[in-house]
């Protein structure tokens, strides 16, 4: 099995936590969607080998995983503060940051398997 495939695949795994959790958090379909399906692009261009979709979601997922670094760390006071939940949200922080990291090195492993990588 190629790495872009092992990547595509621990993607679709990271669109459906976020999905999961984002609805038990109270997030719109609407707010949904449109992260959804700009991760389900990426998710679909890994699966397919697209260099670009690769880069950018190495990128992506990289910034994705400092954000749910920084959340794990700080929850937002205002979600805190109106329905008392901060542990629970912790704790999807945490899940969404676990299959980040895998995400980020599956993807990483594509790239420089593609020969995209400055260093591969």
């Amino acid at each position: 099995m190629s790495w872009h495939l092992l990547a595509g695949v621990a993607q679709v795994a990271l669109i459906v936590a976020f999905v999961v959790t984002q609805r038990r958090a109270g997030r719109s379909v609407g707010e949904l969607l449109v992260a959804a399906l700009a991760m389900a692009l990426l998710a679909v261009g890994t699966f397919a080998g697209a260099g670009w979709a690769m880069v950018v979601a190495g990128v992506f997922y990289a910034v994705w995983l400092l954000n749910q670094l920084f959340l794990w760390i700080k929850p937002s006071l205002p979600v805190r503060a109106r329905t008392g939940v901060a542990g629970a949200r912790r704790v999807d922080h945490v899940l969404l940051g676990a299959i980040s990291v895998v995400v980020l090195a599956l993807t990483w492993f594509a790239v420089a398997a593609a020969g995209l990588a400055p260093l591969a």
